[in-house]
């Protein structure tokens, strides 16, 4: 990947609050269909997708869209009381309020055990965030950067991205190790000094960076 090819911020038009929410084809699917609410022909969905993918981020700009018409349920996973999920999947739907349940692995690895929660979600329409492209690894590795105060030139962070593991979560370890590091060596970020910082971790296991 190219430093020409970093991508300008892609904002979920739907919602409020939509700064920094990038859209990339590992989350494209999932913002269209809450684009689409009402329209799900059905009162509820399950948003997945692994640690740190934004799902948060997602749902809370769908429920400041819509207000009191929806509810959210995060991290739905580990259920604790399975009545109380079904009583409020059932009483969103008497209510004509839409459910939004989010959670990392969809209903089918739930260790449920009322059979008529399990059959209300496995017909439950579900959407995935899945494993983020170029684009949206670059996108919100500048932004873990930036909350933290570092600016990132584009050539340190086309090298970090074509090196690291791709997923939001070796995303968020990075930056704090980048943090860290800038901190206690009082540097700014240079290709040469994220490439020494990286050997670092990889020789200690810390993380497995491979080119």
């Amino acid at each position: 990947m190219g430093a020409a090819q970093l991508p300008l911020p892609l904002l979920w038009a739907g919602g409020h609050h939509a700064h920094d929410f990038y859209v990339g084809a590992c989350n494209q699917r999932a913002v269209d269909w809450l684009d689409r609410y009402p329209a799900w022909g059905h009162h509820a969905t399950v948003l997945t997708g692994p640690p740190k993918s934004g799902k948060s981020h997602l749902a809370s700009m769908f429920a400041e869209r819509h207000g009191n018409a929806v509810h959210v349920m995060d991290n739905a996973v580990p259920i604790r009381d399975e009545t109380t999920l079904f009583h409020r999947f059932n009483t969103a739907k008497d209510e004509g309020q839409g459910l939004l349940i989010v959670a990392h692995d969809g209903p089918a690895l739930w260790p449920l055990a009322l059979p008529d929660l399990k059959s209300r979600l496995a017909a439950t329409p579900m959407v995935t965030i899945e494993t983020p492209d170029d684009r949206v690894l670059a996108a919100v590795l500048i932004k873990q950067l930036r909350d933290k105060g570092l600016m990132a030139p584009l050539p340190v962070v086309d090298y970090l991205t074509t090196r690291m593991e791709r997923s939001f979560a070796a995303v968020y370890e990075l930056s704090i190790r980048l943090d860290e590091a800038a901190l206690a060596n009082q540097r700014t970020l240079t290709v040469k000094f994220v490439a020494s910082l990286l050997d670092d971790l990889a020789s200690t296991h810390c993380i497995d960076y491979t080119d």
